[in-house]
């Protein structure tokens, strides 16, 4: 019997968002955001598919969204974003539990169009 990790849970949350809970951020000395490579790939081939555009999230104390890299060596449950970055966000504790908004790809697609919106962290 293997043992599954923890992934984010997912739930439409209006016309251009997704919510996602169960993301512990994590601050670290990374330049952008990431996330598991497993966890970016079913995000991405579950809500992207067809869509060649990076994942979009936003979090509630940002006041811009952000794009979303892969990697291998981030544990399933986390979002390491750069310390900056979570000062920006105005979370108290790290790390935490927290919800972020990720765009549908429509709304996604538009965002990058206007890359002026879309930080790159």
């Amino acid at each position: 019997m293997s043992i599954k990790e923890p992934q984010p849970d997912v739930h439409p949350f209006s016309d251009g968002y997704y919510l996602i809970n169960g993301l512990y951020v994590e601050p670290s000395d990374v330049e952008l955001p990431r996330v598991q490579s497993n966890v970016y790939n079913e995000l991405s081939e579950t809500y992207y598919n067809g869509f060649d555009i990076p994942l979009i999230f936003r979090h509630n104390g940002a006041k811009y969204h952000f794009s979303v890299n892969d990697d291998p060596s981030v544990r399933s449950d986390t979002i390491e974003v750069p310390y900056r970055v979570v000062d920006e966000m105005n979370i108290e504790y790290v790390p935490s539990e927290q919800q972020f908004l990720m765009a549908k790809p429509g709304h996604a697609k538009i965002i990058t169009d206007f890359s002026q919106s879309v930080r790159s962290v």
